[in-house]
C-alpha cells in the first residue's frame, strides 16, 4: 500500500517477466504472455510487461470506476485495462518462485480465450 502513496498511482501490478528464469516460468508461458502483452498494447495503447499477472494492489476508488470485468481467467488483463483507462498504473518486477502446486491455468485453452477476449473487449468498449 505504501508504494501506491509513494508513487502517487492508483494501481500496482507485479511483473513476473523481468526477473523470470526457465525454472519458475516456462518458455511456452513466456511466449504466450508476450503475445497477449503485444496484442493488449496494440488494441489498448498500453505497454505492460506482464498483462496476465494476478498479483496487484490498488486504490478502492479506481476499482469503483471499473466496468465490464471478466469473471474468468481474463480478469487480470481486464482489471489492468480498466486501471489504465481510469487512473495510473505501474508495474513492479518481482521474483516469482517455483510453483509447488498444479496450476489452474490450461495453457492453450486459457491463452486462446484471453486473446479472443481482448478483441471482444476492444470492440465492445
Amino acid at each position: 500500500m505504501q508504494l501506491l502513496i509513494i508513487n502517487g498511482v492508483d494501481f500496482i501490478s507485479c511483473d513476473r517477466m523481468t526477473l523470470r528464469t526457465p525454472k519458475n516460468y516456462t518458455t511456452l508461458h513466456f511466449v504466450g504472455n508476450t503475445v497477449l502483452n503485444k496484442t493488449m498494447s496494440l488494441l489498448f495503447k498500453c505497454s505492460l510487461r506482464d498483462s496476465q499477472s494476478g498479483m496487484w494492489v490498488f486504490r478502492r476508488e479506481i476499482y469503483m470506476k471499473m466496468k465490464h470485468l471478466s469473471d474468468g481467467m481474463s480478469f487480470s488483463q481486464d482489471i489492468k485495462i480498466e486501471a489504465i483507462r481510469n487512473g495510473t498504473l505501474i508495474e513492479v518486477p518481482i521474483r516469482y518462485g517455483v510453483r509447488v502446486t498444479k496450476p489452474k491455468l490450461k495453457t492453450w485453452r486459457d491463452g486462446f480465450h484471453n486473446l479472443i477476449h481482448l478483441f471482444i473487449k476492444r470492440v465492445n468498449n
